[in-house]
C-alpha cells in the first residue's frame, strides 16, 4: 500500500542496536481502507542484514457513525425460535394472531409501567414513565353475565399449583466473577420468587429459567473514566477469570463459548447525562474525551429508576426503586395465581360472536373481571351452547408486592483497589 510504513532500529549513536544473531521484534498500527493491498519487505543496510523474517497481520474495524456490521459473521449456529423463547421468558409475553388483517399480536401479557430515558438531537432528554396495556385489555370488556347458559352446570374450582414461583438466569460456565460474587447464597444474581398465601404448597416450587440468554454482570471502571468526570463509567464484564482478585487476563474467552446476551443499549445519551452515564478517554494518548456508548442489564448509575432492569429482580439503587422484571411484567399473573379462581360455565355463543371474539377481550360476571382461558365445543352448524373458562383477574396489591423475595446481591464490580 502507500506510502510504504517503515520501523527502524538503531541506538542513541546511530550505530546497530542489535548485536549479530539478535531477534528483533517490532508492531505498528496502519490505517487501510477496503482494497488497500498490504506488502511485506524487509530491507537492510549496508551494517544490518536480516537473515530471515515472518510477519503477521490482525485486521480490526474502525467503527464510525454508520458502520455497517456485517452480522453474518458474528451469529453462531442459533435460531430465531429459540431467541423468542428467551424474550417470552423475559418480558411474559402472549401471542394472538388475526387471520383476517394477516397480523400477529405479540405484547406482555397485563398492563406493564414503560419507563426509559433518552436524547432526540436537538432536543433536551426525554423521559418516559407510562403505564401501558398489555396484551389482556385492561379496558375492552365484553360483559357475559346474561348469556351464561344457566341451565348446564357450571363449576368453581380452585386447581392445585405450585406455592413458589421462581424466576432466573444462568450463566456461562468460564464466569468465574459471578461465582465468586454468588458464593453460597442460596439466591443467585438477578433471581426473584413470589411466594403465594392462599394456601398454596410451598414446598412446592415452579422455576423459570430464561433460555437462550444469559446474565451478564458490569464492573465500575475507573480506569476508563475521563479524568475530569466525577462519575465512574459502567460497562459489561465478560471476562475469562476471576476480574474482581485478577483483572490480568492476556487472552479473552472464544467466541463459540459465550451464549448470547440481552443488554438495554441506551447509546451516548447527550450532555445532560454525562455526569450519569460518565464519560471515557476514547484515546489515552491523545486525551479525547468521549460520552460512554451505554450499554447494560442494570444501570448502578441510575438515580431515578426509569433506566431499563433486566433483572427479574426489583433492586434500590441510589435511593430510588428499580423495578425489575418479575414486578413489571409478572406480579398480576401472580396475583391471578394467587387467587386461583377458575370459573367454567356454558355460555350462548353464535357464529357473530366468535368473529368479534379475542383472547384479549376481558369477560365480565356479575361485575367481576375474568381472563377468557378456553372454550370448547363452538360449532357454527349447531344453535348450542359453548363451554368457556374464565380465571379470576386481580389487580396487584401491596400485598402481592410483599410477597416477592428479591436477590440482594448486586452485578457491578470493582477492583479491590483502585
Amino acid at each position: 500500500m502507500q506510502p510504504p510504513v517503515g520501523f527502524a532500529f538503531s541506538d542513541a549513536f546511530g550505530g546497530p542496536a542489535y548485536p549479530a544473531g539478535q531477534t528483533v521484534n517490532s508492531s505498528g498500527v496502519v490505517l487501510a481502507a477496503a482494497g488497500d493491498i498490504i506488502k511485506f519487505d524487509i530491507t537492510g543496510t549496508p551494517n544490518v542484514t536480516f537473515s530471515a523474517a515472518s510477519a503477521s497481520f490482525v485486521g480490526e474495524a474502525v467503527p464510525e457513525p454508520g458502520f455497517d456490521i456485517e452480522f453474518k459473521y458474528l451469529l453462531q449456529n442459533w435460531k430465531l425460535l429459540d431467541m423468542l423463547k428467551g424474550i417470552n421468558c423475559m418480558f411474559n409475553l402472549s401471542y394472538e394472531t388475526d387471520e383476517s388483517t394477516k397480523t400477529v399480536y405479540i405484547e406482555p401479557k397485563d398492563r406493564y409501567r414503560n419507563t426509559g430515558r433518552w436524547v432526540v438531537p436537538a432536543t433536551p432528554a426525554v423521559v418516559t414513565d407510562e403505564l401501558k396495556e398489555g396484551f389482556y385489555k385492561f379496558e375492552d370488556q365484553k360483559d357475559f353475565s346474561q348469556l351464561i347458559d344457566y341451565k348446564k352446570a357450571g363449576s368453581f374450582e380452585f386447581p392445585a399449583m405450585a406455592g413458589v414461583f421462581a424466576y432466573r438466569y444462568k450463566a456461562d460456565s468460564f464466569e468465574d466473577t459471578i461465582n465468586f460474587i454468588e458464593g453460597i447464597n442460596e439466591t443467585k444474581i438477578y433471581d426473584s420468587k413470589y411466594q403465594l398465601t392462599a394456601g398454596a404448597d410451598l414446598k412446592n416450587t415452579q422455576t423459570k429459567e430464561v433460555p437462550f440468554f444469559v446474565k451478564t454482570i458490569h464492573v465500575s471502571d475507573h480506569l476508563i473514566k475521563f479524568p475530569d468526570s466525577n462519575t465512574v463509567p459502567q460497562v459489561p464484564l465478560i471476562y475469562p477469570q476471576n476480574y474482581v482478585l485478577d483483572p490480568t487476563a492476556t487472552t479473552a474467552e472464544t467466541a463459540d463459548n459465550i451464549s448470547p446476551r440481552l443488554l438495554y443499549f441506551a447509546g451516548q445519551r447527550g450532555p445532560a447525562f454525562e455526569e450519569i452515564d460518565g464519560t471515557i478517554e476514547w484515546n489515552e494518548f491523545a486525551g479525547l474525551k468521549m460520552r460512554l456508548p451505554f450499554a447494560f442489564m442494570v444501570n448502578y448509575n441510575d438515580n431515578t429508576g426509569l433506566d431499563a432492569n433486566l433483572g427479574f429482580n426489583t433492586q434500590t439503587i441510589n435511593g430510588t426503586e428499580s423495578s425489575g422484571l418479575l414486578q413489571r411484567y409478572y406480579l398480576q399473573e401472580l396475583a391471578r395465581n394467587n387467587s386461583g379462581e377458575l370459573r367454567k360455565n356454558y355460555v350462548k355463543f353464535g357464529i357473530i360472536d366468535k368473529q368479534n371474539f379475542s383472547f384479549r377481550i376481558k369477560g365480565l360476571i356479575d361485575s367481576q373481571r375474568y381472563i377468557v382461558q378456553e372454550l370448547t365445543g363452538f360449532n357454527p352448524l349447531k344453535d348450542s351452547p359453548t363451554q368457556f373458562k374464565f380465571y379470576l383477574d386481580i389487580v396487584p396489591s401491596q400485598e402481592d408486592i410483599n410477597n416477592i423475595q428479591n436477590s440482594p446481591l448486586l452485578s457491578v464490580v470493582s477492583l479491590l483497589s483502585t
